[in-house]
């Protein structure tokens, strides 16, 4: 009986033991999940706020391209209008076709700009000198109308290239 007894007593040592055991797993299971879902709650918040952050980012882009493209467009206004008043200027001076002279001076510049190939810069020295022996412009007029014709055309060059690179932008945040 004796036997029998601490047989008992064992048995119910053991099982207290795997009841505290339990208990202790259970808590331990208790607070792992507990912890998981702060760390998955936490996890979404700051997705949310990346993502916030991205669209922020995005809609600062947006605000800088649509500032430079606004500045980039008065600057190319601006180099318009310059550039009519130096024609305007010269057209009243020039005689007989050297005003179409001018034009084809103009125009042999802007291919220049756009290629810069050999053979335009030979037809644009051609036109010059051709305006130049005329005597009814000087040098520096010539050079200065040129050089507002060549800014201006570099900047609607610049402007059509970053409109192509916004839509690739917008084409690879779409992806």
């Amino acid at each position: 009986m004796e036997i029998e007894k601490e047989k008992n007593e064992t048995m119910d040592n053991f099982y207290r033991r795997q009841f505290i055991l339990n208990n202790s797993l259970d808590n331990v299971r208790n607070e792992l999940s507990k912890q998981i879902l702060e760390t998955n709650q936490e996890k979404l918040q700051k997705e949310k706020e990346i993502n916030n952050l991205k669209e922020i980012i995005n809609s600062l882009e947006n605000l800088i391209i649509q500032d430079e493209d606004s500045f980039l467009s008065e600057k190319i206004d601006g180099k318009h209008e310059r550039l009519e008043q130096l024609k305007t200027n010269l057209r009243n001076r020039l005689n007989g076709n050297w005003y179409e002279t001018l034009e084809d001076v103009l125009e042999a510049q802007k291919v220049f700009v756009q290629s810069n190939s050999n053979s335009s810069l030979t037809q644009l020295r051609r036109f010059k000198q051709r305006l130049l022996n005329s005597g009814q412009i000087n040098q520096d007029e010539l050079q200065g109308i040129c050089q507002v014709q060549a800014e201006l055309i570099f900047l609607e060059l610049k402007r059509e290239h970053e409109q192509i690179l916004q839509a690739q932008i917008e084409v690879s945040r779409n992806n």
